[in-house]
């Protein structure tokens, strides 16, 4: 009750981000299969989604039962009350985890589906501390050596492997390397359309031409008169949906001189016609 009380102050500002929200925003609806992707980043690989899995439920049903409400006042108990110590190591602190790794997954995914959309993966990040201490509980509890030898050496080799694969490959936005490409190519004052405008901060960080302007894109496609011999590149996050709606929506005003993949990023050179 007294961590509901505190976080009450935190409502309007959500009420505030929602409200911006309405009109247009990036986070699309959430499904099972993306919070099973979720999960799976969580974890590193499919397979140790499924070991931490079976170690977090044997830590849950090994909960002792709670019989009666008057035994959540051992909560505030005072330093004092050593007696009582082993009777809510195993109990409480697990519910506790429970919800810990439950909540910050749970509510955003029920706001996404009756409201806007707000859930991604990194925003409940807080979620896997909990996650992995469910997992460490369950591995605790384990009593037969071999098994703690054997899961223990799974856990490293997996981890080990998802390690490698992590540093041998790229994952992220490769903005440094559009704005490379787009800044050997361009012409004098060319212009450079981000999409989505959010990550115009990421375009300007990489940018060291100042004839070039960068101009976020928000709801529309910007406008130009008078261009001349200039170009327009669009640098867009990467989705088969986006190169259909860029190629429908301005074909009739520019032709397209070139297309670049990048990873998670679509880079286009534009001429007016």
């Amino acid at each position: 009750m007294i961590v509901i009380l505190a976080f009450m102050p935190g409502v309007s500002h959500l009420l505030k981000m929602k409200a911006l929200m309405q009109k247009s925003f990036w986070i699309t609806e959430p499904t099972l299969e993306r919070l099973g992707h979720y999960l799976v980043v969580y974890s590193g690989l499919v397979y140790l989604l499924v070991l931490y899995a079976v170690l977090a439920f044997i830590s849950v049903i090994g909960l002792r039962k709670i019989k009666s409400v008057t035994r959540l006042k051992m909560i505030f108990r005072t330093h004092e009350d050593d007696n009582l110590e082993s009777e809510i190591s195993s109990g409480f602190r697990v519910y506790l985890l429970m919800l810990w790794f439950v909540v910050p997954i749970l509510i955003p995914m029920v706001i996404s589906i009756l409201s806007t959309p707000m859930f991604v993966s990194r925003y409940a990040i807080s979620a896997t501390l909990a996650y992995y201490l469910l997992a460490s509980k369950g591995f605790d509890r384990l009593r037969n050596k071999w098994a703690v030898f054997t899961i223990g050496a799974i856990i490293l080799i997996l981890s080990a492997v998802n390690l490698q694969g992590y540093y041998d490959n790229v994952y992220k936005h490769q903005w440094r390397e559009v704005m490379i490409e787009i800044q050997n190519s361009a012409g004098y004052e060319d212009l450079i359309v981000i999409y989505p405008w959010h990550e115009h901060y990421s375009a300007r960080y990489y940018k060291t031409r100042d004839d070039i302007k960068i101009i976020p894109m928000t709801e529309k496609f910007p406008s130009f008169e008078n261009l001349g011999g200039r170009r327009v590149w669009v640098a867009m996050h990467a989705h088969p949906e986006n190169r259909k709606l860029i190629r429908e929506g301005l074909s009739s005003t520019y032709s397209f001189e070139l297309e670049k993949h990048f990873v998670r990023l679509d880079l286009f050179r534009l001429k007016q016609k």
